[in-house]
């Protein structure tokens, strides 16, 4: 639907208001998870970004679509229209659809939360009704999947083959590429702290730990370093000032790139480390739908898995629940006794345990619980579905049951 001119003045009047909310809870410190749940948090900048954008999108498309250019006006009947579209392309195989819906969904809410918590509107704007729309996705069987990832999960010995192809590389900015993908394999960074947030200041040599500060969810998070860890970071900060950003990705004229295009050529760099290694490929995935006759059936798709940053991570959290899996009994139990003191860790710790209704874990389940905090999700059920190689655990689990 073509819109008068009159229109779209209203629609980025409308669109000024919703930016102006998410700046609003950005200053506050306001989180749909921390409002829902009474405790202290808050989300990253890029959270808070992420939403605007998404919900920007979402505005444009109902104008499109409906004609609607006054954000009040926007109902969770126009929202269904796209629960609607997402179920009918989960039934043909686009698995990925679930996160888009998803992350819109989490979009709208955290806009609602946000009229609530800012005077921008002075009331609240209940675009969509959650509950209907949870209900839909659940009984299409709609729900974001960890397999569905394009993410290629690597071992210790490919990730090595992307570290000699990104030196390969003829990229000038190899040399960055490389240090990012070696910090995220030895702390678990994401590549926007890595490349935005991280100095030798962070890096406590002496007690051997890396801190991430404001990381996503607005929190600071502090890793444990091995010697050798230790020593290669000492060797890449080596020259550089205490405040000064370790990875530096810079135009021909020598000033640095601005984050967003830092953050990309070194995705490209790795992505084309991957491929040149021969380590992507398709992987067929099981999913499950509801057919028009109301019937749930399993269907199959084909995923194209391929190397990225964000593979570091997954690289770096297997190999920390290896680390914790292989410790004696003695050693395991001393670093859990020491991460207990906290006392936010104690309570998540107490919390997993009423999950297995038993007095206490296993040593595998020890060992993921142990991984979640160093991989600042605090969640085992997250680290399980996201990140770790699953036949990795049941081989663990297996040793642990006899």
């Amino acid at each position: 639907m073509e819109l008068s001119n009159s229109k779209k003045k209203k629609l980025e009047a409308s669109k000024k208001k919703m930016r102006k909310v998410f700046s609003s809870m950005k200053k506050l410190g306001v989180s749909v998870e921390g409002t829902n749940t009474g405790e202290e948090k808050t989300d990253s900048n890029s959270t808070y970004k992420q939403y605007e954008r998404v919900f920007e999108n979402y505005m444009d498309k109902v104008a499109a679509d409906f004609g609607i250019v006054d954000i009040t006006e926007i109902k969770h009947e126009h929202f269904m229209k796209y629960v609607n579209e997402a179920v009918i392309q989960w039934q043909k195989g686009s698995v990925g659809v679930s996160h888009q819906i998803k992350q819109l969904r989490a979009a709208v809410e955290s806009f609602r939360i946000g009229t609530i918590k800012t005077n921008v509107f002075n009331k609240e704007i209940q675009v969509i009704d959650k509950n209907e729309v949870k209900k839909t996705l659940d009984y299409n069987h709609v729900k974001r999947m960890s397999t569905a990832s394009h993410t290629l999960s690597l071992g210790i010995e490919e990730s090595k083959m992307v570290e000699s192809k990104i030196i390969e590389s003829r990229s000038k900015h190899k040399k960055e590429a490389l240090k990012a993908w070696k910090i995220s394999t030895m702390t678990g960074g994401r590549l926007a702290d890595v490349v935005d947030k991280l100095s030798p200041s962070n890096i406590d040599f002496h007690s051997k730990q890396i801190t991430f500060e404001t990381s996503k969810g607005g929190l600071t998070e502090t890793v444990k370093l091995s010697d050798e860890e230790t020593s290669y970071l000492k060797e890449i900060c080596e020259g550089l000032n205490p405040k000064q950003n370790i990875i530096q990705v810079k135009k021909d004229n020598g000033k640095p790139m601005k984050k967003v295009n830092q953050m990309a050529t070194i995705r490209r760099i790795i992505a084309t480390a991957g491929e040149i290694a021969r380590l992507n490929r398709d992987e067929n995935l099981r999913y499950k739908y509801r057919d028009n006759d109301g019937n749930s059936v399993w269907g199959t798709t084909t995923i194209h898995k391929t190397v990225s940053h964000h593979g570091a991570r997954k690289v770096f959290i297997n190999t920390r629940f290896d680390k914790y899996c292989d410790m004696s009994e003695q050693q395991r139990e001393q670093e859990l006794h020491a991460r207990l003191q906290n006392l936010k860790v104690k309570a998540k710790f107490d919390k997993e345990l009423d999950k297995i209704v038993r007095d206490e874990m296993y040593r595998y389940e020890v060992a993921i619980f142990l991984t979640s905090l160093d991989a600042r999700h605090y969640r085992k059920d997250v680290i399980t579905a996201w990140y770790l190689d699953s036949l990795r655990v049941e081989a663990q689990k297996r040793i642990d049951l006899g």
